[in-house]
């Protein structure tokens, strides 16, 4: 099974990570919710199995992460903003700050998710490892 890790860095409207493959190489940058938010905070820092599931919303071979305490269909797929998540994940190329209100977005959420489907196609299932990145920074990729 495959491997990942997310650190994340938390901010007051967003938390953003740097999802690193098993041997440490940064391949994108995910968002989430903040990890204070009242509707959808981000899961918490723990170890998730993620599988193969049909979503809805998101399309066949969505990974669903399983075992996210309190949570249920938590999806790792495409989105640019925080407030576009309902507590899954998303990933992108790199983060920005909106400067009108400071809400963190990913640039180019297709190509990163793409990138990363086609790195987990043979797999039927992957497992993440979220940690706590250091604070204050924006994760970069490459």
């Amino acid at each position: 099974m495959m491997q990942f890790t997310i650190e994340r860095t938390y901010f007051p409207k967003g938390t953003l990570g740097l999802l690193r493959e098993s041997d440490g190489s940064p391949l994108c940058v995910t968002i989430e919710r903040a990890h204070d938010d009242p509707a959808y905070p981000c899961i918490p820092e723990g170890v998730y199995v993620a599988v193969r599931y049909n979503s809805p919303k998101h399309g066949p071979n969505t990974w669903l992460l399983i075992n996210v305490p309190g949570r249920s269909y938590i999806e790792f797929h495409v989105a640019d903003f925080p407030h576009e998540l309902k507590g899954c994940i998303a990933p992108g190329t790199a983060h920005c700050l909106l400067p009108t209100d400071g809400e963190p977005y990913v640039e180019r959420s297709a190509e990163a998710y793409k990138h990363f489907m086609d790195l987990t196609k043979n797999e039927t299932q992957i497992e993440f490892v979220i940690t706590h990145g250091p604070d204050g920074q924006l994760p970069v990729a490459a």
